[in-house]
């Protein structure tokens, strides 16, 4: 049976069909896993490569520097298995003032030969290329423009093509690839209103960009934002604020999680409450630009949610589906969490195609925090992961095919089809996914 409700006279609530359950096809951990590593805080994937992040990590630089944290590449194989490749840590780590509690990792992305860590505790990202015989080494050190010491640089990032979007509070910041000077800026954003979220989610492909505002009070405290901008040729423009979805309240934090593809955009609000309790069930709005405007054209909620959950923690959008995670949602035990895609059925009516769970769910794994695809590959982080030490962290890899015309998603049996992605970020094929372990305050 399919459910509709009206939001802006066009939206429809996604379909209650039987979805299928998939679980993973295998598990990764880091190769020198130890306690707080929180391995899978963030994730990227592209086609042969899959890049996570462990900020926890404490590094080896003559002594031991907590928190410095890493990033670990792993490739796929003849055998369509994927192996740890590399260890990536700030090639500066061992200079004064670099180092302790750098976050490094935090956010991680890739696009094309390039792997990029956000370390917003250094406010910096670094940069890796590969160099065609299975190394990575450093690229590029893009540090700051800011003057402002605490603000956490690097801590979300995206990539398309040769376009960057990095994000620090209350600000975001564009760069451009060039062959010879590298990643250099080309212009930057901050919001109207103070302390509005600006920046805690972005989201980018080709022209366009996506910047989430979750604390903006606009129409009441923490009711949320989500801000568009798009590429002329010469600089970033801002096209204004996404229209609001009618029903919003306080503390409901649209704009949690973003995604763009092409002229398409997924906007959370994660803490979408259900009957005004304490608890929050969560919803997801699908925008479509047209004649030039960008207009709501349906949403999704979970169907059987979690008391205290937050459907649309990370959302993404590639290709016909559309995908929102619930890492709180509470299954084999509390927090464990899940993820769900939904594929078009219709027009603009989009039907639950299934589930994806870890096969080992345990309390507090928080799975479904972060999230990345490319092609048939998704990749999901899970760190609070016990299973090599207390929240050493674990990434789940899952193998799918998206059916022709969106008619189902179906595990992949042999091959890797065209399929969903995820995360915040869209990254032309290439996601990146990032979100902060714990709920704003």
């Amino acid at each position: 049976m399919r459910t509709g409700i009206a939001v802006l006279s066009i939206l429809l609530l996604a379909s209650s069909a039987t979805a299928v359950v998939v679980n993973e096809t295998q598990k990764l951990y880091a190769s020198d896993a130890e306690a707080s590593d929180l391995f899978g805080e963030s994730v990227a994937a592209s086609e042969n490569y899959l890049v996570v992040g462990a900020p926890g990590n404490d590094v080896l630089f003559g002594t031991l520097v907590a928190d410095m944290g890493a990033a670990y590449v792993f490739f796929r194989n003849v055998d369509d298995e994927w192996i740890q490749q590399a260890r990536l840590t700030p090639i500066d780590g061992g200079t004064p003032a670099v180092g302790p509690s750098a976050g490094f990792g935090d956010s991680v992305a890739i696009g094309g030969p390039m792997v990029f860590a956000g370390a917003p505790g250094e406010r910096a990202v670094y940069v890796y290329h590969e160099d065609g015989a299975g190394g990575w080494p450093h690229f590029q050190k893009i540090v700051s423009p800011s003057s402002d010491p605490s603000d956490r640089f690097g801590e979300v990032l995206a990539v398309s093509g040769e376009r960057l979007i990095v994000g620090a509070q209350e600000a975001v910041y564009f760069f451009e690839y060039d062959v010879v000077a590298g990643w250099k800026p080309v212009g930057s954003a901050t919001p109207l209103a103070v302390a509005s979220g600006f920046g805690y989610s972005v989201a980018i492909d080709g022209i366009y960009a996506v910047v989430g505002a979750p604390n903006d009070d606009y129409l009441g405290a923490n009711v949320g934002a989500a801000h568009v901008y798009a590429w002329t040729g010469l600089k970033w423009v801002y096209e204004g604020a996404l229209p609001r979805p009618t029903g919003l309240g306080p503390s409901y934090e649209f704009g949690h999680s973003v995604a763009v593809s092409g002229t398409t955009i997924l906007v959370s609000a994660s803490r979408f409450l259900l009957g005004g309790g304490s608890g929050g069930v969560g919803k997801a709005y699908l925008y479509d630009r047209i004649s030039g405007v960008w207009q709501p054209r349906s949403e999704f909620e979970a169907l059987d949610p979690s008391p205290s959950g937050e459907f649309g923690w990370s959302v993404a959008l590639r290709d016909g589906a559309a995908l929102a995670t619930d890492n709180y949602y509470d299954g084999t035990a509390v927090n464990t969490g899940r993820a769900y895609v939904f594929t078009p059925s219709g027009s603009i009516n989009w039907q639950k195609s299934f589930t994806l769970e870890a096969s080992d769910g345990e309390l507090a794994d928080y799975f479904g925090s972060w999230i990345a695809v490319s092609g048939g590959t998704v990749l999901v982080g899970a760190w609070g992961d016990d299973d090599m030490a207390t929240t050493a962290g674990a990434a789940y890899v899952f193998e799918l095919a998206l059916g022709p015309g969106g008619g189902g998603v179906v595990p992949a049996t042999d091959g890797f089809g065209v399929l969903l992605f995820a995360g915040a970020t869209l990254i032309l094929g290439v996601v990146y996914l990032k979100r902060l372990p714990s709920r704003l305050s």
